[in-house]
């Protein structure tokens, strides 16, 4: 599967090893992060990456991050040995496209119980509605 960067609106920043934003660039527009600022600590602009400064410093994928309220990303963690490079690439449409999906299939599940439920009643009824029929045979057979 290529990859459209155009369509994903890649921003990066780089993350020097006391754990300070150096540069950022890209289309930080997109995820919120337009007023990101050199000197900031990047575990207050991206919390996930904590754990990335006290564990093994490997590079690592990190698919449909929440950057914002309703911004994903797909985070590329990248180590070298003057820092970290947070890469991000735009996640939002495939997000809100398999939520759409999810919600979908979660409605499909409740229309299909709702069919087994209404099944249910169905055999109920045509059970009662023999046995009536029955009822009347006989009824009709004795007279």
């Amino acid at each position: 599967m290529a990859l459209n960067f155009e369509k994903r609106s890649v921003a990066f920043c780089f993350v020097d090893k006391d754990n300070k934003i150096e540069r950022c660039g890209g289309i930080l527009g997109t995820y919120g992060l337009e007023d990101l600022q050199e000197g900031q600590f990047a575990d207050d602009v991206f919390p996930f990456i904590e754990e990335m400064s006290q564990g093994a410093r490997q590079s690592r994928l990190m698919r449909h991050v929440a950057i914002k309220p309703g911004i994903f990303a797909d985070v590329h963690l990248i180590f070298d040995e003057k820092g970290l490079w947070i890469v991000l690439l735009d996640a939002t449409p495939e997000v809100e496209r398999l939520a759409l999906m999810q919600q979908r299939g979660n409605e499909a599940n409740l229309l299909r119980e709702k069919i087994h439920q209404l099944n249910l009643q169905l055999e109920a009824a045509n059970s009662t509605i023999e046995k009536l029929q029955d009822d009347i045979r006989k009824i009709t057979r004795d007279n």
